[in-house]
């Protein structure tokens, strides 16, 4: 049933009709609204100006711009996934150079390094292949300045070095402090930020003087 008062004779009056939304308005009751006659027109004449222009932005015909922009999409999302692989192949690279700087507290090896990294994620990937590279066990702090006033840190602790009383999240949060911020996490893993990106390498020293009390 079609109810809402076209107050017109016949529907040769209407002319042209366009769809333009559609939507459920109660129990079994739908809204459907639309142009028709010249706006109906008009609307599709836009619609198609709309199509030659982004054909001729993706260097095709009208007719082959679906096929165009799949095409173009599955580009975008292999490109994606090569620049995904390259950042994880420099990481990996990164990871070796850090570790080099690696001490050994008590009995357990630890690192704290200030590293370059775009996002908190970067950085836990970081902290992850430098614990992997460390064997599986020890502890690793890194930390990078993102910004005029951001710092963030990851630390993470193997469960061997965990067994012994170092908890990822007091070492960050030691950290993050000096650097005029706050956080924790687990035991294992846990990540900070502070304010105050000049304060870095004091703030690892900071992180590497907690591991210390929590090992003695």
């Amino acid at each position: 049933e079609l109810c809402g008062g076209s107050h017109v004779g016949n529907t040769a009056f209407i002319g042209s009709f366009r769809l333009t939304s559609e939507a459920g308005i109660g129990s079994g009751v739908r809204r459907i609204e639309a142009i028709t006659g010249r706006a109906a027109l008009d609307a599709a004449k836009q619609d198609r100006l709309t199509i030659e222009r982004m054909a001729s932005e993706l260097k095709t015909k009208a007719p082959q711009i679906e096929e165009r922009l799949h095409q173009v999409l599955t580009e975008a999302k292999d490109t994606v996934k090569e620049l995904e692989q390259i950042r994880k192949e420099v990481s990996a690279a990164g990871a070796a150079d850090i570790i080099a700087g690696k001490v050994v507290v008590g009995d357990v090896e630890f690192v704290a390094a200030a590293v370059k990294a775009s996002s908190i994620d970067e950085l836990r990937d970081l902290a992850d292949m430098g614990l992997d590279k460390m064997n599986g066990s020890g502890v690793i702090l890194v930390g990078a300045a993102m910004g005029d006033d951001k710092v963030n840190f990851v630390c993470k602790v193997s469960k061997d070095v965990v067994a012994k009383g170092a908890k990822a999240g007091n070492i960050v949060k030691a950290a993050a402090q000096v650097a005029g911020g706050n956080g924790g996490g687990r035991p294992d893993m846990a990540q900070a930020g502070g304010k105050e990106p000049a304060k870095l390498m004091e703030a690892l020293k900071a992180g590497g003087e907690a591991l210390k009390s929590m090992l003695q």
